[in-house]
């Protein structure tokens, strides 16, 4: 299996084997501040999926769960190896906390190996849609010296 080599800044995720044992030491966390995730981890709903996208270096998902009166606007972090989504944000409250699928692109270790080309992870970002070939490019373009690397 391929590990993502991405470094996922923030939360020390990136020290933490898989999403799934982040978001279980997320839980604790919550509990002990008497604020409870409530997440049902015995449940995936395949109907509502998120898309992974890469942003500033790391794999995120954003939620788009619909509630009638407004539209949640979280994104989290995901993991190609792990491929599951929780919303810290609303809590996935419309699932009755069940998980959600990702969906990764198939080569996502390409996106990744071609983002790593890139010096500062401000400029790692990769959205549906973008091509290999186009994410070089573009490297290239901001970064002439990349054309020794080619």
């Amino acid at each position: 299996m391929r590990r993502s080599k991405l470094k996922i800044a923030g939360n020390n995720y990136h020290k933490t084997p898989s999403f799934s044992a982040w978001l279980r030491r997320k839980e604790v966390e919550h509990i002990a501040q008497d604020d409870p995730l409530w997440i049902d981890w015995d449940t995936v709903v395949d109907s509502q999926p998120v898309r992974a996208r890469v942003e500033r270096g790391r794999w995120l998902a954003d939620c788009q769960l619909n509630y009638g009166y407004e539209i949640c606007n979280g994104a989290e972090l995901v993991d190609p190896n792990d491929r599951l989504f929780f919303c810290i944000s609303c809590r996935n409250a419309k699932l009755n906390g069940a998980l959600r699928p990702v969906f990764f692109p198939d080569s996502w270790w390409r996106i990744e190996d071609e983002l790593l080309q890139r010096k500062y992870a401000v400029n790692r970002n990769w959205e549906k849609g973008e091509t290999i070939d186009g994410l070089r490019a573009e490297h290239i373009e901001h970064n002439p010296e990349a054309l020794n690397n080619v």
